[in-house]
């Protein structure tokens, strides 16, 4: 399993350096570097903004942390924000439950409580994300 804290885990300053409005940086570069792309997100509403192809999940960008996670074939189309304070996960799939994460952290991160309908000790990052959003 591959533990998912590190990549959750910000100091308060990079945190608070992160918002809307860098989100929208990262939509605008990745749209820009990837092409032929859809954004499903309503900013102020939804904590992860999507970027698809074809209507496929591609990258998801958190709204409340510094988190990229993308799949790693436009690795080299996302190399421009890797200069950022932002923290980027390469995968390979969306939907391959190999990873691991700490209920405690994704609470404190999210301020509510997590549900329990989903295992955090096998989980995918669409699992991550639905546990996240709803």
């Amino acid at each position: 399993m591959i533990n998912l804290d590190y990549y959750l885990r910000f100091t308060e300053k990079t945190v608070s350096n992160w918002g809307y409005r860098e989100v929208r940086q990262v939509l605008t570069t990745l749209v820009r570097n990837i092409g032929d792309t859809e954004v499903d997100w309503e900013p102020r509403d939804e904590e992860w903004a999507r970027l698809l192809v074809n209507r496929e999940v591609v990258a998801l960008i958190c709204a409340k942390i510094p988190l990229i996670i993308m799949l790693k074939i436009y690795k080299e189309r996302a190399k421009s924000l890797i200069a950022q304070e932002s923290k980027i996960l390469l995968i390979a799939d969306f939907d391959e439950p190999i990873f691991c994460v700490s209920v405690e952290l994704l609470e404190e991160i999210f301020g509510r409580k997590m549900t329990s309908d989903i295992s955090y000790e096998a989980l995918s990052i669409q699992d991550l994300w639905w546990a996240t959003v709803t």
